[in-house]
């Protein structure tokens, strides 16, 4: 293996090695680690299988390696996230690894499904525990919460839908910068349709969330249904713009 082939073409260990990527893996697989004997790449009769033997054994090489005081990882579950994130990349078609392109393996639906139910989950605890903080009734804190976690995974869900499922865009960080004085007049608003889909979405969960609120409160108070329904819509009004203005300033 380590001559050339009798029609004159390179040794196959030679071939593979005239890179410096594999190179560095053999060095990592064989001359860091003692008990690796470098010899039996001369056993190895291909280019193929030559070019596959280094990067199989990089990384249970690197990670069986002993260290003093260092966590211990299996290679196959490091194996199996790495070719993860590898089939990742190749789905994107991008060799840059971005964070905020990691929830890019699930399914459009299942992003909307996930960040509903997060949402959902989250907001809902928050308010029942401050909600029975305020009022001291558990079933009222538990009924507030679980209404108001249910109506922001709905409004949360509904609007990363309309906002990246429908359009198919891509959710990314914006980037910021901040001036003290003055404006480059070249800037164009671009957070138009944000603001309008976070606006109507506010002001429908408000409206909701408020009419609700007002029909509990009434009815608790064991007004009639009329006074309850005018109590209600009021409510609604109210919540409808303060979530409207929220929600629209909050995404634009």
């Amino acid at each position: 293996m380590r001559e050339p082939s009798p029609d004159g073409s390179p040794a196959p260990l030679a071939t593979v090695l005239s890179t410096p990527l594999m190179v560095a893996l053999a060095r990592t697989v064989y001359s860091d680690t003692p008990d690796h004997d470098p010899a039996e790449l001369l056993d190895i009769p291909s280019k193929q299988e030559l070019a596959e033997h280094l990067p199989d054994n990089f990384l249970p090489t690197v990670y069986l390696r002993a260290r003093p005081g260092a966590r211990g990882w299996d290679p196959e579950r490091v194996q199996r996230w790495l070719g993860h994130l590898a089939r990742h990349l190749t789905e994107s078609r991008t060799p840059d690894l971005a964070w905020w392109r990691l929830g890019h393996g699930l399914r459009r639906s299942t992003r909307t499904l996930v960040t509903a139910l997060v949402t959902a989950l989250v907001i809902g605890l928050v308010d029942g525990v401050m909600s029975v903080g305020f009022s001291g009734s558990v079933i009222g804190g538990v009924l507030d919460g679980t209404m108001f976690g249910l109506l922001a995974g709905l409004l949360f869900g509904l609007v990363r839908w309309f906002t990246y499922t429908v359009t198919g865009k891509g959710l990314r960080p914006s980037a910021v910068r901040l001036r003290i004085r003055g404006r480059p007049e070249t800037t164009t608003w671009r957070a138009g349709p944000r603001l309008v889909i976070g606006t109507l979405g506010g002001a429908l969960f408000g409206c909701v969330y408020g009419f609700m609120v007002g029909l509990l409160r009434a009815f608790s108070r064991h007004f009639g249904l009329s006074t309850a329904l005018e109590i209600g819509l009021v409510d609604a009004n109210v919540f409808g713009l303060i979530f409207g203005g929220a929600a629209g300033l909050t995404f634009g």
